[in-house]
């Protein structure tokens, strides 16, 4: 009880802190991807200055985009001052999953991500480019994709942050696309297995530590394989932070989510 009272009253200095800042600027990038054979735009916020910061990838949900979270959390824009910290909104594509799909080769997001993306932040923008600076987040189909990305490339991220995160996509094989992306679960349980994040986890490498947080509201029909993955991060006795809140699958749950990963992260970046 001590420590969680603690955090919040760090959350609560944060947000203050955050609402006191100017707006950081805001950019479009857009770049022609090789992986996805196609024009792919990212907002680029950064915080006034030029000096060199850490970087937060931080991933929409399905159906979205990347101007999603500064359009319903304009707030971004004062965190990304007052952190000193970069925040970068990619294009996962309305139904992407943040994933290298076997079955369609314009929908390689993976490589995208850690092949072309990435590189180009580091070449274009001032960035503290190494892992320990640089953090990945999402929500929904995003949590998925925060954790699959740092999971399978541990040596590019420090940190991966999942809010409402479908975080096994086997009890879905109807839904969201997803046999369009990996074929037919029945066909292909392999596809399924090896890019579902439940499925993954034994990727965790000591040697590279990742900080792994996941939260879901208690209302969120991706409440049972977040709490799955708890239990499997037990098993494996992986560390993490685990969150449960009241709240379902909407952007009042996700705004406060990432309140609290931002105090997470100042603190992450620091150490």
């Amino acid at each position: 009880m001590k420590t969680r009272r603690l955090f919040t009253l760090s959350l609560l200095a944060g947000v203050a802190w955050a609402a006191l800042a100017q707006p950081a600027s805001v950019d479009t990038l857009y770049l022609q991807s090789r992986a996805l054979k196609r024009t792919v735009p990212a907002l680029v916020i950064s915080p006034a200055g030029g000096a060199p910061c850490p970087t937060l990838f931080l991933l929409h949900g399905a159906t979205g985009n990347y101007t999603n979270w500064l359009e319903r959390a304009p707030e971004i824009l004062s965190y990304a001052e007052a952190q000193q910290i970069r925040i970068v909104c990619p294009d996962g594509g309305a139904f992407g999953w943040y994933l290298d799909s076997p079955m369609l080769d314009t929908m390689q997001y993976e490589t995208y991500f850690s092949e072309e993306l990435l590189p180009a932040i580091d070449s274009l923008y001032p960035t503290l480019a190494v892992r320990e600076k640089r953090a990945i987040a999402g929500l929904s189909m995003g949590g998925h994709g925060a954790w699959h990305l740092a999971l399978r490339h541990p040596n590019l991220w420090g940190a991966a942050f999942s809010m409402s995160g479908g975080l096994d996509l086997r009890p879905f094989p109807n839904n969201w696309e997803l046999p369009r992306l990996l074929g037919p679960r029945w066909a292909f349980p392999q596809h399924w297995q090896d890019n579902s994040v439940a499925g993954q986890l034994y990727r965790y490498r000591p040697g590279l530590p990742v900080a792994l947080w996941l939260d879901c509201g208690k209302d969120d029909f991706f409440l049972q394989v977040n709490r799955q993955a708890k239990q499997e991060l037990d098993r494996l006795q992986i560390p993490y932070t685990y969150l449960e809140r009241p709240g379902g699958h909407n952007w009042e749950y996700w705004r406060e989510s990432l309140q609290y990963i931002m105090v997470f992260l100042e603190r992450h970046f620091r150490s």
